[in-house]
């Protein structure tokens, strides 16, 4: 039997980091919170106005005020929403996304609520230190696909995915759900 062109490891692989959140999970979550910032993007997988890119590096920005955002604030009066609220993140599926965790929950003890999509990874250090703070956990049922930005292929996560919301100043224990979108 001829081996698939897609391995699901690739969606840990820091070499393939641009995985772009399926439609149907971002356009339900932002009906819901209205995001003003995507955490972890790039031009052409970007879900929001405004983004972090690899080059804003969305572990060192102060998400309430952050520097690469800080003029574009003052110098466009038409955005009222500096410093916004409500923060889209689904990280990079790889070594760092603990980090991801980690900065997402310290942003909401300034006063932002932060979404993030990740994998239900329930086993690891980060999702016991952080994610059990969070205010929900919204467990998805079945797996989800995913379609890479650099050439549109698409292939499914190699495990179970959950939203995770943090909001300001909760430090849980978190409620967990059954979702679907």
């Amino acid at each position: 039997m001829p081996k698939s062109p897609f391995n699901p490891q690739q969606l840990f692989s820091s070499a393939n980091t641009e995985w772009e959140t399926p439609p149907a999970i971002f356009n339900a979550l932002d009906d819901e919170f209205n995001f003003e910032l995507d955490a972890c993007a790039c031009p052409r997988t970007t879900k929001c106005s405004y983004w972090f890119d690899e080059n804003d590096d969305a572990l060192v920005q102060d998400w309430t005020a952050p520097v690469s955002y800080g003029q574009t604030c003052v110098e466009n009066p038409m955005w009222l929403g500096c410093p916004w609220q409500v923060v889209w993140c689904n990280p990079p599926y790889g070594r760092d996304v603990g980090k991801f965790v980690e900065k997402a929950f310290r942003e909401s003890q300034k006063g932002l609520t932060v979404v993030m999509l990740l994998m239900a990874s329930t086993d690891t250090a980060w999702w016991h230190d952080y994610v059990s703070k969070a205010t929900q956990v919204r467990l998805i049922r079945g797996r989800l696909a995913f379609t890479r930005a650099k050439d549109g292929h698409t292939g499914p996560a190699p495990k179970g995915s959950a939203v995770v919301i943090f909001t300001p100043w909760f430090q849980g224990p978190a409620q967990y759900v059954l979702w679907s979108p």
